[in-house]
């Protein structure tokens, strides 16, 4: 049997400003992609985005948050297309990177789960205990610029039952913190939540941190959420995230530090070289902007770097390996 061709990318274009759809619009078809519509995000575009099959939603963000908040929120609940937002065009590749972004979401299985209309979930997960705190796992998931399709794309590759919680420290808005929970929800069947003080870890579980504020954690593994007493650069704090978990949890502690632009995640290279733990990050060819897997990596804390799908497929690959040695090594301490 022949292998299927991939779908042609049918792209429908929100955003409220009139000049910059049309130069998105221009731009994606320059890389070979069919806009079959574009507006403003309302229910109008949504119909006829349906009506003309579009199969991908490309969502040009702006300053304009609280608007823009409240709509998009209504794109999540009434529409099942894969979306891809965009801050700015900021760079001569945008336009390539974009296109290839947006056909890759057009054929992908997390889209076809989106449009079946099933319903992510977390199975089997296990709380933490005080006692087993030298047993769990808990990874950083550090981002910025590009980091959402990153993230969409490592947590897709992600089983349902592996033994781990993430702590996503993603740089956005606090008015695109719920959409981006809900938006990130649809691409993993762990279970995506913004937690409250006294949250209880568990695995199968991502976590996405708010904006100035403070992680710790209790001894019997509890999130403890204070305002945050410095002033950081950037919000959430990715380094202010690496140094809680790395200081808490040690050499079962990891970190991934994915596309963005700056610094931020350089300084908990530091801690976790410290404390101990795993420190991964997104190759430069696959990232829209480089720059904070590239001071990361000049910490010398960086072990291994690769594409989105592949951290995923080597995280799984450790956690695997790990459970075999230990299971070795409690059978030999027995006998």
């Amino acid at each position: 049997m022949l292998p299927s061709k991939p779908r042609l990318a049918r792209v429908a274009i929100a955003c409220n400003c009139e000049d910059t759809r049309l130069q998105i619009r221009h731009i994606l078809e320059q890389h070979g992609l069919s806009v079959v519509a574009d507006g403003p995000p309302d229910m109008q575009l949504l119909t006829i985005a349906e009506s003309r099959h579009a199969n991908v939603l490309f969502i040009g963000l702006n300053k304009a948050y609280e608007k823009q908040a409240q709509a998009f929120e209504k794109f999540l609940e009434q529409t099942s297309l894969p979306m891809l937002f965009n801050e700015n065009i900021s760079h001569a590749q945008w336009g390539q990177r974009a296109s290839e972004k947006l056909a890759k979401l057009a054929n992908s299985a997390p889209a076809a789960r989106i449009r079946e209309g099933k319903t992510p979930r977390c199975l089997n997960p296990h709380g933490f205990s005080a006692e087993r705190k030298t047993e769990q796992r808990v990874w950083v998931l550090g981002a910025s610029t590009g980091g959402p399709q990153a993230l969409q794309s490592f947590l897709s590759a992600i089983p349902e039952t592996l033994p781990i919680t993430f702590i996503v420290a993603q740089h956005i808005g606090a008015n695109f913190l719920g959409l981006f929970t809900k938006q990130l929800a649809q691409y993993t069947c762990f279970s995506v939540e913004i937690p409250k003080p006294g949250h209880q870890l568990q695995n199968q579980q991502v976590l996405i941190t708010p904006e100035k504020y403070d992680l710790s954690f209790d001894d019997n593994c509890c999130l403890t959420l204070l305002p945050a007493i410095h002033n950081y650069r950037y919000n959430p704090s990715i380094d202010s995230i690496m140094h809680a978990v790395s200081k808490h949890f040690g050499a079962m502690a990891g970190a991934i530090i994915f596309s963005g632009m700056g610094e931020d995640g350089a300084q908990g290279c530091h801690h976790f070289l410290t404390n101990g733990g795993t420190v991964w990050a997104q190759d430069t060819a696959s990232c829209e902007i480089s720059s904070m897997p590239d001071y990361a990596r000049a910490t010398g804390a960086v072990s291994f770097s690769a594409p989105p799908e592949e951290l995923a497929r080597s995280l799984v690959n450790l956690l695997e390996n790990t459970h075999v040695k230990n299971r070795i090594s409690r059978k030999e301490a027995i006998s």
